[in-house]
């Protein structure tokens, strides 16, 4: 081989090399800067879960509509297991690890929220392949679940008052909600969603069967999904300056929420202005409250039946990332009422 070939040769194999370096860091930088809409692989853990009523309110609460406390201290076997033997017909659905669903919440005359997961989501290993699309398909709650990507579950407040007129019901202490384990955990805040749906009321004497089995398919459900923080951080607004998307981190961006099924949907379609046609079909608004100062529901007399909803919103523009290191949180629910019914 002469030395002008060799020469050759070697500026070749030297440009080879520096391509393949080239693609090897454009993949890396396209793996960190997409969010994972409906990821598999994160991890966010409620490892406390209580549910609360002030002492001096005059209320108590239940998982059954039979044993009344005023603080209920919430696991797997309280709110699945040991509940089926007093509850037979519940739906409730634990989740040891959420990762992302989404939805709107109540969508007919029932009174479950119609949450969606991803057919195929992404996943760390393998994940390029579909990191633009999504598969979303609507879960069934027909029956307990031990292992499910959200926490959806039934309670039932008593109030003890005589009045023929209602008191209001709020939800205290709002900054203790959601307690994340550590400084890092508070990324995780950004795409929470708790969300609630008052049922019916019916009398303090009221059979147990009665009780539970509360619908409210002829005067229609009252809801609210709660979004504890609308702030982003550097790398969503750096994410959205790709689709030419202008925000602060301290500006709130509507979230467009998954409200049908579909397969191969872009999951950008489900952001304004994302130089994506907007997907009337598949997302619709995401009608949030920010804030708990209100009262959220009317309060009778008698027993009352609502459920509850925890999940991560998966068409959030804050989403975690699909390399998701994990997330801890404490989830405290502080419920009191006011004395409306006697002013």
């Amino acid at each position: 081989m002469t030395k002008k070939n060799k020469k050759k040769k070697e500026r070749n194999s030297v440009k080879f090399y520096f391509i393949l370096f080239l693609i090897l860091i454009t993949g890396v930088i396209l793996v960190y800067s997409t969010y994972a809409w409906f990821s598999s692989s994160l991890n966010v853990q409620i490892y406390g879960f209580n549910v609360r009523v002030d002492h001096d309110s005059d209320l108590a609460i239940s998982l059954d509509g039979s044993d009344w406390q005023q603080s209920i201290n919430i696991t797997q076997n309280t709110l699945v297991n040991e509940l089926s033997k007093v509850y037979p017909n519940h739906t409730n659905r634990w989740s040891e690890y959420m990762s992302t669903v989404s939805s709107i919440g109540l969508l007919d005359q029932g009174y479950k929220f119609s949450m969606f997961e991803n057919k195929r989501p992404l996943t760390k290993k393998g994940g390029l392949a579909n990191n633009n699309y999504i598969y979303p398909k609507l879960t069934e709650e027909n029956k307990p679940e031990l292992n499910s990507t959200y926490f959806a579950f039934d309670i039932f407040i008593r109030n003890n008052t005589n009045s023929p007129y209602s008191d209001n019901l709020y939800i205290r202490n709002e900054k203790k909600l959601f307690v994340p384990e550590s400084e890092d955990d508070l990324f995780i805040l950004n795409s929470l969603r708790f969300g609630m749906v008052y049922v019916g009321t019916v009398g303090k004497n009221a059979p147990l069967n009665e009780i539970q089995n509360m619908d409210c398919l002829s005067n229609g459900c009252k809801q609210f999904i709660y979004e504890p923080s609308t702030t982003h951080t550097d790398g969503t607004v750096e994410l959205l300056k790709t689709r030419k998307i202008e925000i602060t981190n301290d500006m709130e961006v509507p979230t467009y929420a998954v409200y049908h099924e579909g397969d191969k949907i872009n999951l950008w379609s489900g952001v304004h202005n994302s130089r994506v046609q907007f997907d009337e079909n598949i997302f619709a608004y995401q009608n949030t409250i920010t804030n708990l100062e209100q009262p959220i529901f009317e309060l009778p007399s008698g027993i009352s039946k609502y459920r509850i909803y925890l999940w991560v919103e998966g068409s959030d523009i804050d989403v975690i990332k699909t390399e998701s290191p994990g997330y801890r949180l404490i989830f405290g629910i502080d419920f009191e009422k006011d004395t409306a019914g006697y002013n």
